[in-house]
């Protein structure tokens, strides 16, 4: 099991088209806490790390990339998750990049 942290949003699934709030795997804030987060809450943060393992970005504002496997067609896709001032100021499909599953 990936300890990232969970962003939910409602997303339109890329590949089905299905519109619906999808659970995104994403590695923003604290790792250890196993947060659930939505679109406009305030990002907890590791104290102890550097951005780069969970801590606090310059000014709080930080763009992650998210994984999405969609419970409707079982397919999967990326996702950006943008940060702004320590909140989830919004979700989008990365439309750059391909899933895995084919």
């Amino acid at each position: 099991m990936s300890n990232a942290n969970r962003v939910y949003a409602r997303l339109k699934c890329p590949r089905c088209h299905s519109d619906s709030e999808v659970e995104i795997e994403v590695e923003l804030g604290h790792g250890g806490l196993l947060k659930e987060y939505r679109v406009g809450d305030e990002v907890e943060w590791d104290p102890w790390h550097d951005e780069e393992r969970g801590g606090r970005p310059k000014d709080g504002t930080t763009l992650k990339e998210g994984y999405v496997e969609c419970e409707v067609c079982h397919k999967d896709f990326f996702v950006k998750v943008f940060v702004k001032n320590d909140r989830i100021e919004k979700v989008e499909v990365d439309e750059t990049r391909a899933g895995y599953i084919p």
